[in-house]
C-alpha cells in the first residue's frame, strides 16, 4: 500500500538474506549513501522526498562541514571538533540569549551536539542518528514517529532531539514507558543536556506535595504519560499549579507504537473514595453469594445450557433432578445470570432489610447491571495471568492488575472500576477496598492532542498498515522507516505448533536443551506469569539443569529485573514474560556470540506483528547475531481467538487471522473508540468551566468538594452516553442546573 508518508511494508515472512554477504561486511557500519538508499527504499511520501532529492544527504554534509569548522553563530577560534565544554557553553547561552538558532544554523546546531555527546560519553553519534534528528527537524509542519530498530540507539538519538528543540526555545517533554526508564534516562542523559547549558529532571523523582514541582520549570522533562496526566489534572481540576507556567511545548515519545496505538483510550483518573462504602459491601458480597449459588445450579449438557431449580445429581453419566427439581433451558447464559442479579440488588437496596442511605440508593440502582456484569466477568479473571496478589503501601495484600497482552507490566498504583476489584478481592478473601468515584481524568489522546503538530516519537516496531493508518488518522503525522546501521543478522526460524499442552511444554524444554548444549544464552518469553513459572519449573526438573543459572523475570514489583541488568554467558536461561520483550537490553559475552548469539522463544502467539517483533528484537541488537522461534500451543490459540482448533494448520494461518481481528480492531477505533474518547474529554472540559464558575462565585471548598461528588455520581450515571453528544450534553446541562 503507497500513501503518502507512508511505507513500502515487507510481509511477515519476507527477510533480509545473509548468504550472499561477505562475512567481514557484516561486521561493518553501512556508509552514509548506502543507509540513503536504505531510506528511501523502505519509505514513501514526505521522508522519500527528502532522500530522492538528495535534501537528507546534503543536510548530513552540511553537518560534517559545520563540525570541521568554527562556529558561525559564536565563534571560539577553533573547529567545532576540538571545542571544550565551555565553549559549547558559551555558544549556547549566546544562542538562547538572542535566540538566533533557526532552520538557517539547524546544521550547526547538530554539530555542537555530536560534539556534546562526545564529551558526554565518548560516543560519536552514528549516520543513522544524525539522520534521524534530520528528518524530524525536515518535516516540522507535522509531527513524525520513525520506527527506529532496537538497539539502535533510540535513547541517544530521543536526547540528541530533544537539545536541538530546546536550544530552539521549547519546552521539552520526553515520554517514557515506565518510572525505571523516566529516572534513569534522566539521570544519564542530565550530564549531557548541561554541557548545552540545558537543564534536566524527571517528574518521579519529584513527588507532589500539593504545590509546583521543581522538575517543570527544567528545559527538558522525562516522565511516564501517567505522571504528565496526573500533574495535569493536579494543575487544571485542583488548582496546585503542579507545572507553573510550563506550556505544552514538544513532546517526544519513546516506544511511541505502544502509548498511541495500544494505549489510546487508556485514561489517568483522579477519583474520591465512594461515601457509605461500609452500606454497598453487604451488597456486592450478597451477589458474589448468589452467583456462586446460581453457578451450582447452571450445567452444560452438550450443547445446551440448563438451570436446574432443586437438587439434582449424576449417576453414570446421566442427569437425575430431585423429586422436587425443575430444569429450564437457556438461551443466553450472559443475560440470564445478570437477570437474577439484577433482581437480587434492587431487592436488597429497597427491600428494607439493609440499611441504604437515600443518597446512594438511586446510585447503586442505577449501576445494578455494571455490578452484575463485574460479579459475571470477575470469575473468569486468574491470578498470575490477568492479575497478581500481592502487598499496597499499606501493607494490606491486595489486588493487582497485570497488562500481560503488549508489555507484561504490573500496575502498582491501579485500580479495577465499577466494583470490578472488589469482586476479585471478595473472590480472594481480601479486605474489601472502597470503589473510587472518578471526577477528573485525561486519555492518552486527549493529553498529546495538547501538543498540537509538535509530537515526535520512536519505536523498535510502528506495527502493521492498519496501525500506521490508526496513527496518521488520530494525530496527524508522518510516519517513516530508518535503517539499522549494520547489516541485519537476524534469522527467524520457523514457528513451531504444538497440539496439546503436554507436547508443548516438552518441545519448549528441548528447544532449550538444544541451544544451550551449542553454547548459545536463550530467552523464553511467556504469555503470563504463570506460564513463566511453569515453565522454568519444568524445565530444572525435567533436564536437571542447574536452577541458578535459569533466571526468572516475571514481575516489575520485585527484584526479578535484575535477571536481565547482568550479562549472559554460555548456557545461561531467562525466563520472562513480555516484560523482556519490551525496552530491555540484553548483553551477551562473547562466547555466546562466537557461538550465533542470543536464542529468543516466544511461547504464545503475539497480540499483534508489533509485540511479536519487539519480542524478536532482544536479540541481534546493534548487528549482532541471534535467532528467534515462535513455539505456540494449538489449543491456547484457537481459545484465543474462539476458533476450532482443527480449522487452521499452520502458525502462518493464525498470523493471518490475528492481522485480520488487528485491522477490524483498529477500524472500530476509528470509527467509534476515538469519537467516545473526545466525547469524553469534552465532558470534562465543560465540567472545568462549570467547577471554575463555582469556585469564582462561593470561595468554600466545602461547596466545591460537594459538587465534585455531584460531579463523580452524575458522571457515573452519563458513562453510556458519552457516545452521543447531544445526550451528554444534556445531562452535563442538567447537572450544571442543579
Amino acid at each position: 500500500m503507497n500513501t503518502d508518508d507512508g511505507m513500502l511494508p515487507l510481509s511477515d515472512d519476507e527477510f533480509t538474506s545473509l548468504e550472499n554477504i561477505n562475512p567481514q561486511e557484516l561486521d561493518k557500519d553501512l556508509s552514509l549513501d548506502e543507509i540513503i538508499q536504505e531510506i528511501l527504499n523502505s519509505n514513501s511520501g514526505k521522508i522519500h522526498d527528502l532522500a530522492t532529492r538528495g535534501i537528507l544527504k546534503d543536510k548530513f554534509k552540511r553537518v560534517e562541514e559545520a563540525y570541521n569548522h568554527d562556529s558561525k553563530v559564536c565563534p571560539q577560534g577553533k573547529e567545532i571538533n576540538s571545542w571544550s565544554e565551555n565553549n559549547i557553553k558559551n555558544w549556547s547561552k549566546k544562542i538562547r540569549e538572542s535566540k538566533l538558532l533557526s532552520q538557517n544554523f539547524l546544521e550547526e546546531a547538530i554539530a555542537i551536539v555530536k560534539r556534546a555527546n562526545i564529551h558526554h560519553c565518548n560516543n560519536i553519534p552514528r549516520i543513522t542518528q544524525i539522520l534521524s534528528v534530520l528528518i524530524f527537524e525536515s518535516l516540522q509542519d507535522t509531527g513524525t514517529l520513525l520506527q527506529i530498530g532496537t538497539g539502535e540507539g533510540k535513547s541517544t538519538t530521543c536526547a540528541m532531539l530533544a537539545a536541538i528543540k530546546a536550544l530552539q526555545g521549547n519546552k521539552v517533554d520526553i515520554v517514557t514507558t515506565s518510572s525505571v526508564l523516566a529516572q534513569r534516562d534522566a539521570n544519564e542523559k542530565e550530564g549531557f543536556f548541561n554541557i548545552l547549558g540545558l537543564s534536566c529532571g524527571s517528574n518521579v523523582e519529584d513527588p507532589f506535595d500539593g504545590q509546583e514541582k521543581i522538575c517543570y520549570s527544567k528545559d527538558i522533562v522525562y516522565g511516564p504519560i501517567h505522571e504528565f496526566q496526573f500533574d495535569w489534572l493536579r494543575h487544571e481540576h485542583k488548582k496546585y499549579g503542579t507545572r507553573g507556567d510550563r506550556e505544552f511545548g514538544v513532546v517526544i515519545v519513546d516506544e511511541v507504537d505502544s502509548m498511541l496505538i495500544d494505549e489510546l483510550d487508556q485514561t489517568a483518573r483522579l477519583a474520591r473514595s465512594v461515601p457509605g462504602m461500609e452500606h454497598i459491601a453487604p451488597i456486592l458480597c450478597g451477589v458474589a453469594s448468589e452467583l456462586s449459588n446460581l453457578n451450582k445450579k447452571i450445567i452444560q449438557q452438550g450443547d445446551k445450557t440448563i438451570y436446574i431449580n432443586g437438587e439434582f445429581e449424576y449417576k453414570d453419566g446421566e442427569l437425575i433432578l430431585g423429586k422436587d427439581s425443575s430444569e429450564y433451558y437457556i438461551s443466553d447464559h450472559y443475560a440470564f445470570v445478570i437477570g437474577i442479579l439484577k433482581d437480587l440488588i434492587q431487592e436488597m437496596v429497597t427491600g428494607g432489610e439493609l440499611q441504604v442511605p437515600n443518597f446512594l440508593k438511586d446510585f447503586i440502582l442505577y449501576q445494578s447491571e455494571v455490578i452484575a456484569s463485574s460479579a459475571f466477568q470477575a470469575q473468569f479473571f486468574k491470578e498470575n495471568e490477568d492479575y497478581i496478589i500481592a502487598k499496597r503501601d499499606n501493607d494490606n495484600l491486595d489486588i493487582i492488575p497485570v497488562d500481560y497482552v503488549s508489555t507484561g507490566i504490573i500496575r502498582s498504583n491501579c485500580h479495577w472500576n465499577n466494583f470490578f476489584h472488589q469482586f476479585l478481592q471478595i473472590k480472594h478473601g481480601l479486605k474489601l477496598t472502597s470503589e473510587n468515584l472518578v471526577t477528573s481524568f485525561i486519555s492518552n489522546l486527549g493529553y498529546f492532542k495538547h501538543y498540537g503538530q509538535k509530537i515526535y516519537g520512536m519505536t523498535g516496531t510502528i506495527g502493521s498498515d492498519s496501525a500506521q493508518e490508526l496513527v496518521r488518522s488520530v494525530y496527524g503525522v508522518n510516519i517513516g522507516f530508518m535503517p539499522t546501521y549494520k547489516p541485519n543478522q537476524f534469522e527467524e526460524i520457523d514457528g513451531d505448533i504444538q497440539n496439546n499442552e503436554t507436547t508443548w511444554h516438552g518441545r519448549i524444554t528441548s528447544s532449550i536443551l538444544d541451544e544451550v548444549e551449542k553454547g548459545r544464552a536463550v530467552l523464553i518469553i511467556c504469555a503470563t506469569i504463570k506460564d513463566a513459572i511453569e515453565i522454568r519449573e519444568r524445565f530444572i526438573s525435567v533436564v536437571g539443569y542447574d536452577s541458578d543459572k535459569v533466571r526468572l523475570y516475571s514481575r516489575n514489583d520485585n527484584d526479578e529485573y535484575l535477571a536481565v541488568k547482568d550479562e549472559v554467558n554460555s548456557g545461561d536461561v531467562i525466563v520472562a514474560t513480555n516484560l523482556a520483550g519490551r525496552g530491555t537490553d540484553i548483553k551477551t559475552s562473547e562466547e555466546v556470540e562466537k557461538n550465533g548469539g542470543l536464542h529468543v522463544i516466544v511461547t504464545f502467539l503475539p497480540e499483534n506483528l508489533r509485540v511479536e517483533e519487539q519480542a524478536f528484537g532482544r536479540t541481534a541488537r546493534q548487528g549482532a547475531k541471534g535467532t528467534a522461534q515462535l513455539i505456540i500451543s494449538e489449543p491456547n490459540v484457537a481459545h484465543k481467538f474462539e476458533i476450532k482448533s482443527y480449522s487452521y494448520n499452520s502458525i502462518n494461518e493464525f498470523k493471518v487471522l490475528r492481522n485480520c481481528k488487528e485491522y477490524i480492531k483498529t477500524q472500530e477505533t476509528k470509527l467509534y473508540v476515538v469519537e467516545k474518547i473526545k466525547l469524553r474529554d469534552l465532558l470534562f472540559e465543560e465540567y472545568l468551566k462549570i467547577e471554575c464558575n463555582v469556585r469564582n462565585a462561593i470561595q468554600n471548598r466545602w461547596q466545591v468538594s460537594q459538587l465534585e461528588d455531584i460531579w463523580g455520581i452524575e458522571l457515573t450515571k452519563l458513562g453510556n452516553l458519552v457516545y452521543k453528544n447531544h445526550k451528554a450534553q444534556t445531562g452535563l446541562q442538567n447537572i450544571a442546573l442543579k
